[in-house]
This record gives structure tokens, C-alpha cells and sequence, in this order.
């Protein structure tokens, strides 16, 4: 069989759909305005508002977030401090500016307070400001208007520089502490603190998607449990599977000598019941999962599933996303310092003007997501706990994927190549880690290697004579992972990973690549 790459990943497991909403109200009120500049009534807002907040349900992956809310005259002029203060936790806050009516904003489109401008009106105000001789005073709610005592001057003085003082100490230590503008404790007590840190004694918990999502979510805002304060990090391996993994015999070799070293976590048909033995990695490490079904938005639920059950434990600093056809192409070692040291996840995600990508947008998608800003990618990918928090807190975009549903969209090739691109693409390396080879009549399914393609020089050969980019420097070293392998494959790679320790390919050679 001869290795070409040829075009994308057109192939989906399974997936499964939501159960519809009971009421189209239902659905409308859950929605917030496309565009914050809306033109509906204070009284049509205000009912809408309390309409949201008496719905029981919630989406799968609704995280609490902050409302920022600013009440200013104008401009912002400290926005610069406040852009540093949000940046890195998109999804985990709101913004929402009140201004003149006559104030128009100016802020470019990667500015957090871009089009957070709400509708406002001018209006009488009860605080009055003292135009008398003398310092300035504001009456709150009174007529009378009276000048400061050069007391009350003074006191409000040392106030102001005790506050200014305040201040600057804590971001002086946080700055020293955790290399932050600001650094504080969580106000949860310890032992509450303890109990939301620890990952579920039993992977089986019986802990429901939202509680799942909204535990992992606490666990990864807790400051305390920065990478930092990890001593030692560790690889989640999801294995999104239809049930059994059998090239497990060759994972076992590949984890073998690195226990605390990687997490492993299983997503397979809720009916498969696995028979590992108490010694293998695979032992109790299946999560409560959902029947999928071909081509659906299930697909992106099962992978934030696994995201969300792996972000529990805060030792996992990276995640990988791989099906029970994948093999390892280096060994643990090589591929733990490749992981560790690099500053970027790696997720595909490509803009294509053609059938199989641009083909796929559904307008419907609007306002959240224009036809520039979505994109394509293999949804076999590698993140850092950074971005996985994007991934499985993000809710503007999933609303809509979920009211298309599955079908054309192909959500599990779009959704997180597509908000990744809107919202982090500054830690994406735009490629993915896992091989797959496509044949020009593919037909969506990509080929399958058995026993007789393993023989000296395959898979040896699927990183050689590549070119690509690891931390912004050239690297020949573009795969970790291959995908896909039949069963009757496990002997022969068995073999070969007997005969060369340090993988597929030499150690040697894989060394030079990385550094």
C-alpha cells in the first residue's frame, strides 16, 4: 500500500442528538440578544430577562461566568489593564458597557469590549455636584449642596493612598508569586477547596453532564492549582472507542515504566462492559458515556465529555484525543518532553472554499459564527488544560451547532477547529498529531493497515521527509500518533516496538528532530 496524504477527514464513529426542546419559548428565551445593541424596550427586556432566570434547564457545558458591567460616561481609558486582566480566560466572563447615547466605541474586533456597548439613555440624576467654592462634593439623593471641610479632605486623601497602596501591593506579589497582575486565594474554605480539587474516586461517578461540567470548570479557575503548583504534570489520553481497544497489548508497552506520568480515560458505548484485569492502564478508566450516532453533534459531546472528566484532575496538563485504531509512533519518554516542552496545542483547522468545508456553513450559524471565521480540521487533536478549558466552557457557539444539529454541518470536523479559530488561535499550532492516510477514492473513510503493511520501513516512514513547525522552529518531527490499524496489525507492531524500544523510528534520529 502506498502512503500518500491525500484530503481530509470525512470519517465520523457515531453520534447521538439531543432530545428536542418541548417549547419553541423555551428556546427563545434562553437565547441573549445576537447583537448587544438590540432595539427591544426596557419593559420587553427586562421580561425577557426574567424569563431566562426561571428556566430549570441547562445546556450541556452551561459554566457559570462573571458580568463585568461598566458605567462610564465615555471611553475606557484604563482598557489596556483591563484587557491584561481578561486575557487567557475567554468563556469565563461577560462584558457589558453603559455609556452616553451619543458615545460610539471604537475598539477593534480582537478587543474584549468590542460591540459590548448596550443601549442607554440620558437622564436626570439624584447626585448633585457642588460647584461652590471649595472642593467638590457629591450629594447622593439630596438638594442641598455643601463644601468639604479640609478634614474630610484629608481623610478622604489617606484613604484614596491606602487604597492606592493596597493595590500596588498585591499586584507586586502576585506579579513575584505567579508571574500575574493580580493574585489571590479562592474564598472557598479548605476542606471545600479539597473536595471540589479531587478527581471522582471511580471514573463511573453518577455525576450528571452539567454538574460534570461545572465541577471541572471550578477545579481549572481555582488559582491554587496553577501548572506551577503541579509537581508533576501529566498526559490525559482520552480513547473516544465503539467499545473494546484492541491494540491495547501495544498501549500497555507504550504506558509500561510511566505510571505517574499520564491518565487514561475511555469513552465507549454505554453497553460495552470491559474485562481488563486489575493490572492494565485500561482498568476502571471508562467513562459514563452516551450512545453516539454517525455524523451528529454527539460527537463533540463525547469529546468534551472526556475533556471535562480528564480537567478533573488537576496533575493533567495535556490531551490527547485518539480512537482505538491509533497507534504511538515514538515512545513515551520522546513523546512526553515533545508534549511538555511545546508552547501550542495542536489542533488542525484550515479554511477551504470547496464543497467539504465552506460547502458545510448553514447561515443559521450567524451572528456567533460568519462564513470567514469557520474552519475545518481532524478531530483527532492535542491540547493543553489552557485551551481544554476553552473548549468544554465555550456556549455561544455549541447553542448553535445544537439547534442545526448534526447533518451537513459535520460538527465533529467544524465545532472545535471553528471556536478555536474565534477564540484562541493564538494557541493553536494549526496541525494535528495523528496521522491518517486518504486515498483519492477514499469516500470518506480513510485506509486501514493490517498485518501485511508492517514491515520494516512502514510506519517508520510516516514522519520522514516532512517538514513542519514545533515553537516556531522547523521541525521533521510532525507525528506522534497514526490512525488507522486493524487489529490483525497489534503482532507485527508488537514486534517492532520489541525491536526498536525507542519507537517505530530510531531515538536518535527523533532527538535531533525535537531539538
Amino acid at each position: 500500500m502506498s502512503i500518500a496524504t491525500t484530503s481530509m477527514d470525512d470519517e465520523r464513529l457515531w453520534s447521538w442528538r439531543f432530545k428536542p426542546r418541548e417549547d419553541d419559548d423555551d428556546s427563545m428565551a434562553y437565547q441573549p440578544p445576537a447583537d448587544l445593541m438590540h432595539n427591544m424596550s426596557d419593559g420587553e427586556l427586562f421580561q425577557r430577562a426574567m424569563d431566562v432566570s426561571r428556566l430549570s434547564r441547562h445546556r450541556l457545558g452551561m459554566a457559570p461566568k462573571i458580568a463585568f458591567m461598566f458605567l462610564t460616561k465615555g471611553d475606557l481609558p484604563l482598557s489596556p489593564l483591563w484587557e491584561k486582566y481578561f486575557a487567557g480566560h475567554s468563556g469565563l466572563y461577560s462584558i457589558y458597557i453603559h455609556p452616553r447615547p451619543s458615545y460610539h466605541a471604537d475598539n477593534t474586533s480582537s478587543s474584549v469590549f468590542y460591540r459590548r456597548q448596550i443601549p442607554s439613555k440620558t437622564g436626570s440624576s439624584s447626585v448633585h455636584v457642588c460647584k461652590e467654592d471649595g472642593v467638590r462634593f457629591l450629594d447622593l439623593g439630596r438638594k442641598q449642596c455643601r463644601v468639604c471641610s479640609s478634614e474630610e479632605v484629608t481623610v478622604l486623601v489617606k484613604v484614596f493612598a491606602l487604597l492606592l497602596l493596597l493595590v500596588v501591593t498585591v499586584s507586586v506579589l502576585g506579579t513575584s508569586a505567579g508571574q500575574q497582575l493580580w493574585s489571590w486565594n479562592s474564598a472557598m474554605g479548605e476542606e471545600e477547596d479539597s473536595m471540589i480539587s479531587q478527581p471522582p474516586i471511580n471514573l463511573t461517578h453518577s455525576m450528571s453532564d452539567d454538574e460534570l461540567f461545572r465541577r471541572a470548570v471550578n477545579v481549572s479557575m481555582m488559582g491554587r492549582y496553577r501548572r506551577s503548583r503541579v509537581s508533576t504534570p501529566k498526559i490525559a489520553f482520552m480513547f473516544l472507542a465503539g467499545g473494546g481497544l484492541p491494540l491495547s497489548p501495544l498501549w500497555e508497552k507504550y504506558f509500561e515504566g510511566h505510571r505517574e506520568l499520564y491518565s487514561v480515560y475511555v469513552h465507549s458505548h454505554p453497553s460495552y462492559q470491559p474485562d481488563y484485569p486489575s493490572s492494565s492502564v485500561f482498568y476502571k478508566r471508562q467513562i459514563p458515556s452516551q450512545v453516539l450516532a454517525w455524523g451528529g453533534l454527539s460527537m463533540v459531546d463525547a469529546e468534551r465529555r472526556l475533556l471535562v472528566n480528564a480537567l478533573l484532575d488537576v496533575s493533567n496538563q495535556r490531551f490527547v484525543l485518539l480512537s482505538e485504531t491509533c497507534i504511538p509512533l515514538f515512545d513515551f519518554s520522546f513523546t512526553y518532553r515533545y508534549l511538555m516542552r511545546s508552547k501550542y496545542s495542536f489542533v488542525e483547522t484550515f479554511d477551504d472554499p470547496g464543497p467539504g468545508a465552506r460547502g458545510r456553513y448553514d447561515p443559521k450559524l450567524q451572528p456567533e459564527i460568519s462564513i470567514q471565521q469557520w474552519r475545518k480540521g481532524t478531530q483527532w487533536f492535542e491540547v493543553s488544560r489552557q485551551v481544554a478549558v476553552v473548549i468544554v466552557n465555550e456556549t455561544a457557539c455549541y447553542a448553535r451547532f445544537h439547534e442545526l444539529g448534526g447533518g451537513v454541518i459535520v460538527p465533529d470536523e467544524h465545532y472545535i477547529p471553528t471556536v478555536l479559530t474565534i477564540t484562541a488561535p493564538h494557541l493553536i499550532a494549526n496541525r494535528s498529531l495523528t496521522w491518517t492516510m486518504w486515498k483519492k477514492d477514499h469516500k470518506g473513510h480513510p485506509a486501514t493497515f493490517g498485518k501485511d503493511d508492517i514491515n520494516g520501513t512502514f510506519p517508520e516512514q510516516i514522519n520522514r521527509d516532512r517538514n513542519c513547525s514545533y515553537n516556531d522552529r522547523p521541525s521533521a518531527i510532525c507525528f506522534l500518533f497514526a490512525r488507522k490499524f486493524a487489529t490483525s496489525a497489534l503482532e507485527p507492531l508488537l514486534e517492532l516496538a520489541s525491536a526498536y524500544p525507542g519507537s517505530v523510528r530510531s531515538r536518535t534520529d527523533a532527538e535531533g528532530s525535537e531539538s
